[in-house]
């Protein structure tokens, strides 16, 4: 694995290198399974061999069992990473529809469960966290294990490992915002808006929130309601298989290239870096430039989608 990925805020700056990845299936005996994976990932000789079994176990067991979105194919993948005080486990899954997970610090002494989270959150000192991913369709949970006595108090860590730099405001119908007829956004204390609209509203829609992205750019969500019309049938059935040599192969024997957006914008991406590094932590044209590395990045997702 050679992944690298730098990790910076306020004076906390530091490196996260990948070591393993493994896809397992949302299924008991995955736990297992993950556990033999990452003993050949870190070593059966590793010094904190036994903490980061558990911590495995209880985030892998967590997503088995609570999270209930997707399909029954589902998968749950697990991450290895550290840095040069940190040994991090990653879990994704697919989420649960009832609530995310949390750490309930008041033990049931003869309880059957519950303590899962508060064990990690022992083993890590508190380094832990969750968050939803994507539209709300994936959810991570992730534990930081301290190597050495020099690691970041857990929140500077968690502070720093929060990777979602979006803002985001709602307003209800009560704050009056509106569509105006003129296609504007009229929004409380600020005004009229004007919007590139992606689709017209099916309807009147009950709240708006408003988002700013790590890349600069604002996104209006609007909560509106539909009625149901399902698909009309199609008269054949084809099959596509997603590869990396081609981006997809269907059934009856066609190929598509595969686009490679990300080789393709290499380039450009590694300018902008290049021209992040050098610039002073803290600095405004830190800012400036670290705002066109998001930009290059946030091109390349939109194009992708």
């Amino acid at each position: 694995m050679s992944e690298v990925r730098g990790i910076e805020s306020g004076q906390i700056c530091w490196s996260e290198k990948l070591l393993g990845e493994v896809v397992l299936a949302k299924m008991p005996a995955s736990v297992g399974a993950a556990r033999e994976a990452v003993l050949d990932i870190v070593g059966r000789d590793h010094v904190r061999k036994d903490d980061i079994l558990l911590v495995v176990s209880e985030l892998v067991t967590n997503s088995v069992v609570h999270a209930d979105r997707g399909t029954s194919c589902a998968s749950v993948r697990l991450r290895l990473l550290a840095s040069d005080d940190l040994l991090i486990v990653e879990v994704y899954d697919p989420g649960s529809f009832s609530d995310a997970p949390r750490l309930d610090e008041r033990q049931d002494t003869f309880g059957e469960g519950g303590r899962g989270l508060y064990l990690v959150s022992l083993l890590c000192g508190g380094r832990w966290s969750t968050r939803s991913l994507g539209a709300g369709t994936e959810r991570l949970v992730w534990a930081a294990l301290p190597l050495t006595g020099q690691a970041s108090p857990a929140r500077e860590v968690v502070d720093a490992r929060r990777k979602d730099s979006r803002q985001a405001i709602r307003f209800t119908k009560n704050a009056r915002f509106a569509v105006t007829p003129g296609g504007k956004l009229r929004l409380p204390k600020i005004g009229d808006v004007p919007v590139r609209w992606s689709r017209s509203l099916p309807s009147g829609s009950s709240s708006v929130t408003v988002v700013k992205d790590s890349a600069g750019r604002y996104f209006a969500s609007f909560v509106v309601g539909t009625s149901h019309q399902p698909l009309p049938e199609a008269g054949s059935e084809i099959g596509i298989d997603l590869g990396l040599t081609h981006f997809a192969i269907t059934s009856d024997g066609r190929k598509a290239a595969n686009p490679r957006l990300l080789r393709r914008a290499a380039k450009k991406l590694r300018k902008a870096q290049k021209a992040l590094s050098r610039k002073e932590k803290g600095s405004a044209n830190r800012a400036k430039a670290k705002a066109k590395v998001a930009k290059a990045y946030a091109k390349v997702a939109d194009t992708r989608r």
